[in-house]
């Protein structure tokens, strides 16, 4: 691992720990929370799908009907046959229209069940299911553990989340290895606020590692109750052939235009928190802190560029 010389600088002095965020101690349990707030410029300030733009593009959406792929959609196109209720016209679909029209009338759960039957996770119908959210529903998530397995700790929890004129980030860090457990429940007390989350491969790692280690702990959760916007499948379609890893990191680079700075890889995570919980050395744990910050903002930046590709 290549450590540059400046950046190791920061370690030769020890900082006290109440000095960088708030500390919470429980019985054996320490943790340490750290807050920013960003303020809302043009790249923060996006508005989210309207729910009318959203009733457009489902009742134009051919797809739907179980049968109905591209191929077909331009046949109907072809014959002037423009939307779900001009196809209502035709005996053969009327019952699939209605049952559409239905669901659309019911709302956001059995629209969700249409698409879960019908779209991969990546289709940009399931992306705009945002507009029956406001921004305030959405907390970000992302994680940073000791690996990839769900037997191992989560070491740092971070969310973000819109309030008033602010992008706040919230960060809650195991000390030790007790710590795991009140982080978990901190981050059920901030989960009870929001309606949906967003995270980048969420679905296969964040989701399922928190919901394991709750488990283990057999804390009460149900995060998977929360429907999760999962901007990696959407980022692989909407940037089709413009980068050929999608990781947050190259999106920063390439789509968002995003520097890191002297930001760590999530690689080196585990080595800096080692080292922590060896030397009590708090700027070990700054670098882990700020790599998990820089995902949480990323994640808000990427889906305001998102929305400028999908939302036309």
């Amino acid at each position: 691992m290549y450590l540059n010389p400046e950046f190791l600088k920061k370690f030769t002095k020890q900082d006290n720990i109440s000095s960088y965020g708030k500390t919470i101690k429980k019985n054996d349990c320490k943790i340490l929370i750290n807050e920013f707030l960003l303020g809302l410029d043009e790249n923060l300030s996006y508005s989210l799908p309207q729910k009318e733009y959203f009733d457009s593009n489902y009742k134009k959406c051919f797809e739907l009907i179980h049968g109905i792929r591209n191929k077909k959609t331009q046949k109907f196109i072809n014959k002037n046959i423009k939307n779900l209720e001009d196809l209502s016209n035709d005996e053969k679909y009327k019952n699939f229209v209605n049952n559409l029209f239905n669901a659309l009338d019911a709302g956001f759960y059995e629209i969700k069940k249409i698409f879960n039957s019908r779209f991969t996770s990546s289709n940009r119908m399931l992306f705009l299911l945002l507009s029956f959210f406001n921004k305030q529903d959405l907390l970000f998530l992302d994680i940073e553990t000791k690996s990839l397995f769900i037997e191992t700790q989560i070491i740092t929890i971070g969310c973000g989340y819109f309030e008033n004129n602010f992008f706040k980030t919230i960060h809650l860090t195991a000390l030790n290895e007790e710590g795991e457990y009140e982080i978990l429940e901190q981050f059920n007390k901030l989960l009870t606020n929001k309606k949906a989350l967003v995270t980048f491969n969420g679905k296969s790692f964040d989701v399922n590692f928190i919901d394991a280690r709750m488990s283990y702990y057999n804390i009460e959760n149900n995060i998977f109750d929360y429907h999760n916007f999962d901007l990696y499948y959407f980022s692989r379609n909407a940037f089709k052939g413009k980068q050929e890893y999608f990781n947050l990191k190259e999106i920063d680079k390439k789509i968002l235009n995003k520097n890191r700075g002297n930001d760590i890889n999530g690689d080196d995570v585990c080595y800096y928190y080692n080292r922590f919980l060896n030397t009590k050395n708090i700027n070990f744990l700054k670098p882990i802190i700020n790599h998990n910050k820089e995902d949480i903002i990323s994640l808000a930046l990427l889906l305001n560029k998102l929305i400028s590709v999908w939302v036309i």
